[in-house]
């Protein structure tokens, strides 16, 4: 189904580009999501040495020579033998009529892509010339899928449509290998619009010896994340100092290993509750824990990361509803609780958001209050 939805829009958005003047496209593989650009290696190539089994990423930056571009079908060509696990996330759209669809095949695996609008008609609406909006349909996939992020307002070029996460094959140390970014058609509300193909040349190299960098706490909030940094001097020891996680544990919690290249293996521990893990995602190391009593002092450890004796510890003391981490929960916590009352859970405000459902309100202030005076031994 997803392939004939993509043929008709690529249709259609040959339709829209029989006539007018000429612009051109091109998605520029970017280093980051502000559009620095990657080494030149060559006209309209870039390049970047990513070690044998470390994380690729590179942002998709659209660019266009006319303001008013209406349509671009992407395939993103690349060699599953040395660039795998590809995922796209991070995309942006007035209109998507193809979500990302990877078809691992070997050398010749691809990712195929379909947008209705990568900026502006030019009569300022949203959606296809002479067509109502919606017609053929706006399209976003159903949780628990990334969601596609929508917007009726004008982003003009250069903007970034798209996220490339993969991870090199291990033996991948030597060599080139070429993802290549083309069109199988593109529009513009302004008439026709050619497509610039680019590509990135990543070269296979030695990866670095791993090693551990950094611990958090995550809940998700409402299906956002929201990580706590855990301080790496935290002690066990009755009344030392320890980073605080005061949100309820509810049905699992994720201690989360950062490492300066993508662990494969692991054992863990803890020194209450249980763990299961480790999940293994770009440099990262999930640890779930459940079954930890309330104000407890934990000790995760992972030993034997990627079969080569580096171990990491994260230290961290469960204390519900001490929302500033002074290892008791009192008025100070209360007051901050009902403060954020109403408040989706953000940056400055997650923390209040006890039962982490996405906003703080009455249960989370009726569950501070009721752990006040608890204190963290």
């Amino acid at each position: 189904m997803k392939r004939t939805v993509f043929h008709v829009a690529l249709g259609l958005v040959a339709l829209f580009a029989a006539h007018g003047a000429q612009a051109t496209q091109k998605v520029i593989p970017a280093a980051d999501a502000a559009g620095t650009e990657f080494a030149s290696a060559g006209a309209n190539a870039w390049g970047v040495t990513v070690g044998g089994g470390q994380q690729l990423v590179f942002y998709g930056r659209y660019t266009s020579t006319n303001a008013n571009e209406s349509g671009l079908g992407l395939k993103i060509e690349y060699d599953a033998t040395k660039i795998t696990n590809v995922a796209i996330d991070q995309v942006l759209t007035k209109c998507m009529l193809f979500t990302p669809d990877v078809t691992v095949n070997g050398a010749s695996s691809k990712v195929l892509f379909g947008w209705a609008d990568t900026s502006q008609r030019v009569d300022g609406a949203v959606g296809w010339p002479s067509l109502a909006d919606g017609t053929p349909p706006c399209i976003n996939p159903a949780p628990p899928a990334p969601p596609i992020a929508t917007t009726t307002a004008a982003f003009p070029a250069p903007t970034t449509l798209f996220r490339f996460t993969a991870t090199t094959a291990g033996g991948f140390t030597s060599g080139t290998s070429t993802i290549a970014l083309s069109s199988p058609s593109a529009s513009s509300a302004a008439g026709a619009s050619s497509y610039t193909n680019t590509s990135l040349v990543v070269t296979g190299g030695t990866p670095p010896a791993i090693s551990f960098v950094s611990a958090s706490s995550r809940k998700s909030h409402g299906g956002t994340p929201f990580d706590i940094a855990i301080d790496a001097a935290g002690s066990m020891t009755a009344g030392q100092p320890i980073t605080v996680e005061p949100r309820t544990i509810g049905a699992g919690h994720q201690i989360v290993f950062l490492f300066n290249a993508p662990p494969t293996s692991a054992s863990v521990a803890t020194s209450a509750g249980s763990a299961s893990g480790p999940v293994f995602a770009g440099n990262e190391a999930i640890v779930t824990l459940t079954g930890v009593p309330d104000a407890t002092r934990v000790q995760v450890d992972l030993t034997n990361v990627n079969g080569v004796g580096v171990a990491a510890t994260a230290r961290i003391g469960f204390l519900v509803g001490d929302v500033n981490g002074s290892r008791l929960v009192n008025s100070t916590d209360i007051l901050t609780v009902k403060a954020n009352s109403g408040v989706p859970a953000s940056a400055p405000s997650f923390k209040s958001d006890l039962n982490a459902s996405g906003l703080t309100n009455s249960t989370d202030i009726l569950t501070v209050k009721a752990s006040s005076g608890h204190p963290l031994p």
